[in-house]
């Protein structure tokens, strides 16, 4: 301890003896024995009296060579046969290890502390008879109380009733079981008598014994989870988030030095479940961008099996994991600036070059000195998140952008109708020879293929009002294949299980997805290739990323070798008018994957879209699978037999220019023609026609009226006023459903905006055959 021998020490006067311990002369312990020197050992306040006993604890810096050494000191006097004091004798001993552990737990602790303190979950610590006994700021925060009012109530107190039983069991079944329990949901009573939802996972801790002391909870608050999962349902999605919670420990009673060696262990083990536990990554980075320390939770995260795996991988972090590199280099300066960030979004590449979202928590860590030592914080996956979110913005954006196509859509086949009208007329009033009969027959389909452009904006609009029945997917993918894939150079190939289930669609609308989808794979091939086309029973579940209600689902794949989309175009394949093919004659006009998306959705299905530039592309579509689906179809009005009698017909319309065509047309098919620009007109007229004896034999509403009664408040007058009336609905909104089963609201026929004469000719036959009323 001094390196000196006591032949060196007898003798040597003057505090000489205190040398080899502080490096000076000086009065030590047994000096201070008799009361005599009361007054010296005064001034050594770490020099305790007890009886004619002196004790101390301090630091020797002289000793193992000037290393130093924490010592204990405690003197006696010694005193001849008549109790005079004739000297002192001293035993002293190396407490240095005893001290420097305590010193280690204190630090030990309160990094803990800290942590614990710090951590966004919610702990508890309760007896095992329910009481709380300590909670963190995240769990006071979360049910409203501060911490002395949580200590010594019962959990039971914060619980909803409904939840006792089940917990009861969770607590039976699996905690005092096995140790620990299952994550599970319930809810808790906030002070102010809210409820919110909550996730938690207990443990069982015992002492050194096995025998069970006390119950830790690490609780989360899911309330803002809960609600994007019902914001998204609202959009016919389901928010996934799968959440883990956290484990930690706390210390245990301390005694002497053994206890206090007990209680350093178990701190540092406390602290390494924390870390190894958390359901968020935690990490610590050099300056220079290298990990120095990581959690599983982390590791899995990057995509990698263990935390030294991640660490021995990635050299650079700025320039290896994240997409923006220049997203670190902003980082840094937020650090510069505030020393810490909060909900820092950012997105990285995982191992397998997959691209996910993070947030981060994170702080930059100094020394005493203000040095930068280090980086350190948590890190969450919120990759479904953001899915979500892209989700949201597209249908929103084709919410706003189809409202306005349905109104252009509804407009522009008011004005095809009158173009049409007129046409058709121009044509039947020529020779049959006239060089213009022709002309004038061409403009006429052209004119009647703007009918098509109509159609798609407005299934874009509004999904088109799908009209359902049973449907074979399988079947139907492959009658849309032998129309779309004639091309020599390509070839497809099928793959569908014999007990592929049917869905419940509309046919025409599933035909249009399927063969937009098709076409595109061909068109992305110009040198040939295979087409892969497929479908299959899936069952979604909680483990899975779809963003869709758990369930059963057909999933339709299309898989082509074609030149792929590029990475920065794949977030925009939805929107509408958006197009890689440029446009004009045979390119396109960017509807096409827009309509696809709004069909499946309108469907309560999902579309996915896998693209690797010059590699290919793969579409997944999913459709909900109807184990006992109801065919929903109107079969077609037959035309009754016998030759229809020519009769009086009133024409509604609020457009001056579809009432003119109108009662051309009507006029040029043989009979008698009104006209009204809106429903309150139209049921006055037919009023007065019926008292004066001259009923109309048939009706033909507008269903839409923009500054009056429209067709369908109209029909209801009408029926109030003859029962029998012949009405027929006319409108350019073709995804309405009173269009789509006009039968089942009473109508006779049905008249779709643009029309041609024809058509017009064949509905009223049908329905002018029917007696009117009065007659």
């Amino acid at each position: 301890m001094t390196g000196v021998s006591k032949e060196e020490m007898l003798g040597e006067g003057d505090y000489a003896y205190a040398i080899p311990f502080y490096g000076e002369p000086r009065p030590i312990l047994i000096d201070l024995v008799d009361p005599a020197n009361e007054q010296m050992g005064s001034l050594y306040d770490f020099v305790k009296r007890e009886g004619n006993k002196v004790f101390t604890e301090t630091f020797a810096p002289n000793t193992y060579r000037g290393k130093g050494a924490y010592l204990s000191g405690i003197a006696s006097p010694l005193v001849d046969s008549k109790g005079r004091i004739v000297g002192a004798i001293e035993s002293i001993r190396d407490i240095t290890v005893r001290r420097r552990a305590e010193e280690a737990l204190r630090t030990s602790e309160k990094r803990y502390r800290e942590l614990h303190k710090s951590l966004r979950d919610g702990f508890a610590l309760v007896t095992l008879d329910g009481r709380l006994v300590e909670t963190n700021t995240a769990f006071q925060s979360m049910v409203g109380y501060m911490e002395e009012e949580l200590v010594g109530r019962f959990y039971r107190e914060l619980t909803p009733q409904k939840w006792h039983a089940f917990e009861e069991k969770i607590m039976r079944e699996q905690t005092h079981q096995r140790g620990y329990s299952d994550v599970y949901q319930k809810e808790y009573i906030r002070k102010d008598g809210t409820i919110i939802p909550v996730e938690l996972r207990a443990h069982l801790m015992r002492d050194e014994d096995g025998s069970p002391v006390e119950i830790w909870a690490f609780v989360r608050d899911i309330t803002e989870r809960i609600r994007a999962e019902e914001s998204l349902q609202r959009y016919q999605e389901h928010l996934e988030e799968l959440v883990k919670e956290r484990t930690v420990k706390l210390a245990t009673e301390i005694t002497e030095h053994k206890r206090t060696e007990r209680a350093l262990r178990e701190s540092e083990e406390k602290y390494r479940n924390i870390f190894d536990n958390a359901v968020e990554g935690i990490f610590q980075t050099s300056l220079e961008g290298q990990f120095l320390s990581a959690n599983p939770a982390l590791a899995r995260i990057h995509g990698f099996d263990s935390p030294e795996e991640l660490m021995a991988s990635v050299a650079d972090i700025a320039q290896e994991i994240y997409v923006n590199p220049e997203d670190r280099t902003k980082l840094m300066e937020l650090y510069e600036k505030q020393g810490f960030v909060e909900r820092f979004e950012t997105q990285l590449y995982r191992r397998d070059g997959e691209k996910i979202w993070i947030s981060m928590n994170s702080r930059a860590v100094r020394g005493e000195d203000g040095t930068l030592l280090c980086y350190e914080g948590t890190a969450e996956d919120i990759t479904s998140r953001k899915q979500i979110e892209e989700e949201l913005l597209i249908m929103r954006n084709i919410e706003s952008i189809g409202t306005l196509a349905g109104g252009i859509a509804h407009d522009f086949n008011n004005l095809l109708t009158a173009v049409t009208g007129y046409i058709s007329l121009a044509r039947i009033s020529l020779a049959s020879g006239n060089d213009a009969t022709q002309l004038l027959s061409a403009a006429e389909r052209i004119s009647l293929k703007g009918k098509e452009l109509t159609q798609k904006l407005i299934t874009f609009s509004k999904g088109g009002a799908p009209i359902k029945k049973l449907i074979n997917p399988g079947q139907l993918i492959r009658q849309i294949t032998g129309t779309v894939l004639t091309s020599p150079t390509i070839r497809f190939e099928y793959s569908f299980p014999d007990n592929l289930s049917p869905i419940e669609g509309d046919e025409a609308q599933i035909r249009q997805v399927i063969h937009n989808i098709i076409l595109n794979s061909k068109e992305a091939m110009p040198d040939g290739g295979i087409v892969r086309i497929g479908a299959a029973n899936i069952a979604l579940g909680p483990d899975d990323s779809i963003l869709l209600p758990h369930g059963n689902y057909v999933r339709i794949s299309v898989e082509d070798e074609g030149i792929g989309i590029k990475e920065e175009d794949l977030p925009r394949i939805f929107d509408p008018y958006f197009t890689t093919k440029g446009m004009g004659a045979e390119k396109g006009m960017g509807l096409g994957l827009a309509v696809v998306y709004s069909i499946i959705k309108r469907h309560n299905g999902h579309i996915t879209v896998q693209s690797i530039p010059g590699q290919g592309t793969t579409v997944h579509i999913y459709l909900p699978v109807h184990p006992e689906p109801t065919v929903l179809t109107t079969g077609p009005i037959e035309p009754e037999s016998g030759h229809p009698s020519r009769g009086r017909v009133l024409f509604m319309d609020d457009e001056e220019y579809i009432r003119d065509i109108g009662s051309r047309l009507i006029l040029h098919l043989g009979y008698q023609v009104t006209t009204a620009g809106d429903g309150a007109e139209a049921v006055a007229l037919y009023k007065d026609a019926l008292a004066s004896d001259k009923p109309f034999h048939a009706v033909i509403l507008d269903l839409t009226v923009k500054n009056g009664l429209g067709g369908e408040e109209a029909f209801r007058r009408l029926l109030s006023v003859d029962p029998q009336v012949n009405a027929i609905i006319s409108s350019g909104y073709t995804d309405d459903p009173l269009i789509a089963h006009f039968a089942d609201y009473g109508f006779k026929g049905v008249v779709v905006k643009p029309y041609k004469i024809e058509e017009l000719g064949d509905t009223l036959q049908r329905v002018v055959s029917t007696p009117a009323a009065g007659t």
